[in-house]
């Protein structure tokens, strides 16, 4: 049912019944004066090195980008982490790795310096598993593997740069991918019995129909922290509603300033991390 998550999950995840609650409780104005900045993280956009170091170091990183004049004023911050979170019904692998851990380090005060001293805020975090508009309907199989693109090849060895192109621990990549099977005597496996592509989906979509409700719902500084460029549709539809918006890029996918820059208002701020 796609309401549901397995009861095999709850029972494995304990953590899992506190972590996800639902977003609207500690999310939309009802929280009367306290102001809030709130976090829309495509987690998979990250750099991968970013995602090693853990979710804390990630959140920590997002206060000094976004910094101690921006975020003056501010009590906490919402975070919500987008990406292949269900495989299927259940929770994929990446969600088991890093649902302990959200719900280990968080809520948490953490402090952003600045030039008059810090400034501590409250940070909040879950894992998005439903629109913010319908905390009660998860959207599962967000998670989807792929078998391998056709006319996959593998350059010739010896590889470019390699520290030991005379004995490369991994010079049998090459003709176990031409020739489509394992070099090995009466060996059967096939690159597609071993290798697979994984991708996310309906995160670009989630994200945009929540920045649009937040738009609407509130009037609380919005954060983007993603490179991709399906979003820009719905950060132009909020920036014309009049919402403040703060666009967070990882580093690796370069600055959209440039390609988009008529989409842009006065309320739209670009920083990178």
């Amino acid at each position: 049912m796609a309401g549901d998550t397995g009861d095999d999950d709850r029972h494995r995840y304990p953590c899992l019944t506190r972590c996800l609650i639902p977003w609207h409780r500690f999310c939309v104005p009802a929280l009367g004066s306290e102001r809030n900045v709130i976090a829309l993280i495509d987690y998979d956009n990250l750099d991968v090195r970013q995602r090693r170091l853990g979710v804390r170091y990630v959140m920590s990183r997002l206060l000094q980008v976004l910094g101690r004049q921006r975020l003056a004023g501010e009590r906490s911050v919402e975070c919500r982490l987008y990406g292949g979170w269900f495989d299927e019904a259940s929770l994929s692998p990446a969600a088991q790795q890093l649902l302990p851990e959200v719900q280990r380090e968080f809520p948490s005060s953490m402090a952003v310096a600045g030039r008059d001293g810090a400034h501590v805020l409250l940070v909040r975090a879950e894992l998005a598993r439903a629109l913010i508009c319908d905390p009660g309907v998860e959207l599962t199989h967000t998670y989807r593997r792929r078998s391998l693109p056709p006319r996959l090849r593998c350059i010739s060895t010896p590889f470019p740069n390699c520290a030991e192109p005379s004995r490369c621990p991994v010079a049998g990549v090459e003709p176990f991918i031409r020739d489509g099977a394992c070099p090995g005597d009466g060996c059967v496996v096939t690159p597609g019995a071993v290798l697979e592509r994984a991708e996310q989906k309906l995160v670009d979509s989630m994200i945009t129909i929540d920045l649009v409700h937040l738009a609407e719902a509130t009037s609380e500084c919005l954060v983007v922290v993603s490179a991709d460029d399906d979003l820009w549709p719905g950060i132009r539809f909020v920036l014309l509603r009049g919402a403040q918006v703060v666009h967070v890029v990882p580093r690796r996918g370069g600055s959209t300033s440039d390609r988009y820059r008529g989409l842009k208002t006065g309320k739209y701020a670009q920083v990178a991390i």
